[in-house]
């Protein structure tokens, strides 16, 4: 625990105020350290109805709040879940059934601050310019990430303490089809987040379309790691050794040393409408944990799953843009068809994106282009 409050300390003096409400996730799953915001996270009791409420400015959205017996983390009798649910006022050119982003905040982040008026994340604002619902889900304490061992199919209940709470958010969504498409409904997530919804977008693919993550990828070891994730993963100085560990280790953390998979194997999974999940990667240059995000990709490609890869300047904070990027990859709102995917872009220019559509045939489109006109077109201007 020394060298955990140590590794926090490092990255700022004031997260040593975060780690006196510091809970350990339960000893059989992962208990990774993840990156900070510059958002007023940290305040005392995090977990509970309040993550949905309490805020330093107007929040928008409809309160949803429910006691989920099965999660036993912190209290035996349970816990008290909440999220919120914000339909944008409506425009001539909305659709009638608004299609859904359902966001998992970052690690010590809570629901209320992806849905208030002024927000560290451009969601909300996205929401109203483009016409989609936005969910803001609520972590208690901590996503619970499962751990597991070599295999691909691990979606039970017992998998992870959030797996209710995904259902009934899920649940929600389908009790407002009148208004809401419940064939569009996509997750995103960061940092903490993402390493969840890279679990939770397998498991419930069936009812999404599909997902984007920025700021964690796949960690493998032991028997996970075959050669020819280590033939196709790009690591650099790191050292990716068939049965032995994929060489990602981040700062001592995300070793994966009790579990062989971190936090599922990915594969061909079809979503709502029988297709291919929709998957986007936004990876930061300089990210600590950038090197996740590359065991991802070529966990992707050994299974000829089609995907799109955003590579931008930055670390591991919320790139600005974030909800721009993200719902034009996955476009959300305008969709022209089932796109595919191959390799990955090796270099990122300055100041710019590169989008890369990879397909399981083999072949690659690539797309350059400044940041700032990423986040001012239309998705089919910029994503082939």
């Amino acid at each position: 625990m020394l060298r955990r409050v140590l590794s926090f300390l490092l990255l700022t003096v004031g997260l040593a105020a975060f780690m006196s409400r510091h809970q350990a996730a339960p000893s059989s799953h992962l208990d990774l350290h993840f990156g900070f915001n510059d958002f007023p996270a940290g305040l005392p009791n995090d977990g509970g109805v309040n993550d949905c409420i309490a805020s330093t400015s107007p929040v928008v959205g409809d309160l949803f709040s429910f006691q989920d017996k099965l999660d036993t983390r912190f209290n035996d009798s349970g816990a008290d879940r909440c999220f919120r649910l914000y339909k944008p006022p409506r425009k001539p050119e909305f659709p009638e059934k608004l299609p859904v982003v359902v966001y998992f905040h970052e690690m010590y982040d809570r629901a209320v601050h992806a849905c208030q008026e002024e927000s560290y994340i451009d969601l909300r604002r996205q929401a109203e310019e483009k016409g989609f619902a936005l969910v803001c889900a609520d972590a208690n304490v901590h996503w619970d990430i499962p751990e597991n061992k070599m295999g691909k199919g691990v979606c039970q209940a017992s998998s992870s303490a959030d797996f209710h709470y995904v259902r009934h958010i899920l649940k929600s969504i389908g009790h407002q089809n009148k208004t809401l498409d419940t064939k569009q409904v996509f997750f995103m997530g960061h940092s903490e987040g993402a390493a969840f919804i890279n679990w939770a977008s397998f498991c419930f693919s069936h009812e999404i379309r599909g997902f984007a993550s920025s700021g964690f990828g796949l960690k493998l070891h032991g028997s996970a790691v075959l050669q020819g994730h280590c033939d196709k993963v790009r690591l650099g100085d790191y050292n990716c050794q068939p049965g032995l560990d994929d060489g990602v280790d981040v700062g001592g953390y995300g070793a994966c040393k009790e579990c062989e998979v971190n936090p599922i194997i990915p594969w061909k999974a079809k979503n709502v409408a029988n297709q291919d999940l929709r998957i986007c990667l936004l990876v930061a240059e300089h990210d600590y944990f950038r090197p996740t995000m590359w065991s991802m990709e070529a966990a992707l490609h050994r299974e000829h799953i089609p995907f799109r890869l955003l590579l931008i300047e930055g670390k591991h904070t919320m790139p600005q843009g974030f909800g721009e990027m993200m719902t034009s990859c996955l476009q959300v709102t305008d969709y022209k068809g089932p796109k595919s995917a191959a390799r990955a872009l090796e270099h990122v220019a300055s100041e710019g994106v590169q989008v890369s559509s990879h397909r399981a045939n083999g072949t690659t489109v690539n797309k350059t282009t400044k940041l700032r006109e990423l986040v001012q077109r239309r998705a089919d201007q910029q994503i082939l």
